[in-house]
């Protein structure tokens, strides 16, 4: 049955979702004038990817010689002009401490599929759009089942107003390399209560259940440190 005002009520979601996930990509992408700085906190996720596209899990930048060559390269007093923050050096490499998961679900098949690398700070906007798009859709399933009355105008402004109390748009304002598994956990997050919803929706459904599952596995995967290669 289509709820009354279906079609001006999904106008006005999709309207509103795109002015926000527009307005992502486009607080994101202030950071661009940066990208030249190779050795801060912008670019960990797109050496990750390469690393993995080159066989390893370390990231493809390797540390400088003068930084091997210090007596203790992890002395903050002496590794300074040759660090890459927040990389973790071991045994003469970088890897990230944090999971793997935005590379893996993300980057790497957009390179797969275009042959080009995703800039860091597109892939955090990015996910915080994916994201965002899995909200509206659980919008849109409650107030289809629960409040069909609600007006089209109500329920654009609620997408806004998730939009924003979600604190995105401050997130997206530096898209580095901590935000990155922050935003991308929030997505899997949001797609995996919109999961939870459909499997209760549907009567018990095992592809929901298992929808949900995957989100939340790559949720975890986003911001759990990563000790695998000190073992």
């Amino acid at each position: 049955m289509t709820a009354p005002g279906g079609r001006a009520a999904r106008l006005a979601l999709w309207i509103s979702f795109g002015a926000c996930a527009a307005a992502a990509f486009w607080t994101a992408e202030g950071v661009a004038p940066w990208d030249s700085d190779l050795r801060n906190v912008w670019h960990h996720y797109e050496y990750l990817a390469e690393g993995f596209l080159g066989g390893h899990t370390y990231l493809s930048v390797e540390p400088p010689p003068e930084l091997l060559k210090l007596r203790d390269p992890y002395d903050p007093a002496e590794n300074g002009p040759y660090r890459l923050w927040d990389a973790s050096l071991y045994r003469g490499k970088y890897y990230l401490y944090y999971g793997p998961a935005p590379a893996v679900a993300l980057m790497l098949p957009w390179r797969a599929l275009t042959g080009r690398a995703l800039p860091q700070r597109l892939a955090v906007a990015a996910f915080g759009a994916i994201g965002l798009a899995g909200l509206a859709l659980l919008f849109w399933e409650v107030r289809n089942r629960h409040f069909p009355r609600l007006s089209a105008a109500a329920l654009g402004c609620i997408v806004v107003v998730a939009f924003h109390v979600s604190w995105l748009p401050v997130t997206l304002r530096r898209p580095g390399f901590w935000e990155m598994p922050i935003v991308s956990a929030v997505a899997c997050l949001w797609w995996a209560v919109y999961f939870l919803w459909k499997f209760h929706d549907s009567g018990g459904r095992a592809r929901w259940a298992a929808a949900g599952g995957a989100a939340l596995a790559l949720d975890r995967k986003s911001t759990r440190l990563n000790s695998s290669h000190l073992g």
